[in-house]
């Protein structure tokens, strides 16, 4: 989405949090889209009451807290909606799916 890149699903499990390979795994990213002209990383919402944990995630990449228009608002063409919409409706299906593998 231009100069954007958006953060979709992630997961990890205690032996992840202890080695800490999603940071990782994200920085190295970072990297790679820095190298390829992306300025914007968008990591989605956090809530630091209803889920402290992706909260802390999050937090700890020092990034900045943005407001802004919705990702449907701003797609200048028919492909980049489609990929948005589908990746909304994977994201709304991941979170009402995760509770049944025993992930809050």
């Amino acid at each position: 989405m231009g100069d954007s890149a958006i953060y979709l699903l992630g997961a990890t499990n205690s032996e992840g949090m202890k080695s800490k390979g999603a940071y990782l795994l994200h920085w190295t990213l970072i990297r790679w889209l820095k190298e390829t002209g992306i300025r914007y990383y968008d990591l989605g919402g956090i809530d630091p009451e209803a889920n402290p944990g992706v909260y802390h995630f999050k937090r700890g990449f020092s990034g900045v807290d943005m407001s802004h228009i919705s990702p449907l608002a701003t797609c200048d063409n028919r492909m980049s909606l489609a990929l948005v919409k589908a990746s909304q409706v994977l994201r709304a299906g991941w979170r009402r799916f995760r509770p049944r593998l025993g992930h809050a």
